[in-house]
């Protein structure tokens, strides 16, 4: 019989495998957003309790979402609608939002405009793919606008021109029931949201973009799919195997190294694993000879000198003093 595990427990697992140095160098080392590392690891652990089935995911995958999110400059907080974590099999997927998206194609700077709107039954819409200006909308107040019909996007290309897409409603409900976070909080609580969502994203694979954008149109298809995004997996080290402080570089964790570089915080700490030893006692020299009696150095030396001594007084080595 399986042993349920406690919240409280998984929570502090969860944290704890956040708050290790490697995993907030890596973090750090990944982000490309002006938020610390610790702030990154208070978002993420808000959305684990925030959402308590991320706790049964597998830790690896969880942390692999949230640093691909920071690898892309999107918060993982599933509440800004820039990234979301969501469980899916025992694992934990990263599906980029409609602000996530929205905010990657800015940063890009491809463009110099970007309009996405809901259509609604009552309202006059008219879509001519074959016209310049493709889409002609007129938008009501929501209490007389009726049901939702369609969405359309449009992006103004920063070298001139510009791209459409039109989606039915009933398009974007098939893709939504077909995805695996289909029923997640984003989907229940902001539909309009995630209409625009569904529509940029098709929209985007028309569109000159970055890495960072292909790269997040990817992980939505793989979420919309049911197929395993591939992150990279985070190995997360043993803690008793880790420094005390700070590790001096990455290399310092991957495994098929198998010499680990010595820096200076490593020989500090064998310092204060070692303490230091006494310093050995001087112990006097015994002389090589009796008290009272002369070495034959000492003699020869002293028979040099007195010879010296005499030579200074023979005739040849005097001055004469000159007045």
């Amino acid at each position: 019989m399986t042993q349920m595990v406690p919240y409280e427990e998984k929570v502090n697992t969860f944290r704890e495998l956040l708050e290790r140095p490697a995993v907030q160098q890596q973090i750090a080392h990944s982000r490309r957003v002006a938020i610390d590392p610790a702030t990154t690891t208070r978002m993420i652990m808000t959305t684990i309790q925030l959402d308590p089935k991320l706790l049964d995911c597998t830790p690896q995958s969880v942390l692999a979402a949230g640093i691909t999110a920071t690898q892309l400059g999107l918060v993982p907080d599933n509440t800004s609608g820039l990234a979301y974590l969501v469980p899916f099999k025992g694992k934990c997927v990263l599906i980029p939002g409609y602000r996530g998206f929205v905010q990657l194609m800015w940063r890009s700077g491809k463009i110099n405009g970007l309009v996405v709107v809901n259509v609604y039954e009552n309202e006059e819409s008219l879509y001519d793919p074959s016209a310049d200006k493709q889409v002609i909308h007129r938008p009501l107040a929501p209490s007389k606008r009726g049901a939702h019909v369609a969405t359309w996007a449009c992006v103004k290309l920063i070298e001139g021109g510009a791209v459409y897409e039109w989606m039915w409603a009933e398009e974007i409900e098939a893709i939504r029931k077909s995805a695996p976070g289909g029923n997640s909080k984003a989907w229940r609580e902001s539909p309009s949201e995630m209409w625009r969502k569904t529509v940029i994203r098709r929209l985007f694979k028309w569109v000159p973009s970055s890495p960072e954008i292909q790269r997040a149109i990817t992980l939505g298809d793989q979420a919309d799919a049911g197929i395993p995004q591939n992150l990279d997996i985070v190995d997360v080290p043993a803690a008793a195997s880790e420094p005390t402080g700070p590790p001096a570089s990455l290399a310092d964790h991957v495994e098929q190294e198998p010499a680990k570089a010595v820096g200076l915080n490593d020989v500090l700490e064998q310092m204060k694993e070692k303490p230091d030893k006494p310093a050995p006692k001087l112990e006097a020299k015994p002389p090589e000879t009796a008290p009272g009696e002369v070495s034959q150095d000492l003699a020869a030396h002293r028979r040099d000198l007195a010879e010296r001594i005499a030579a200074l007084d023979h005739p040849s080595c005097k001055v004469a003093n000159v007045r």
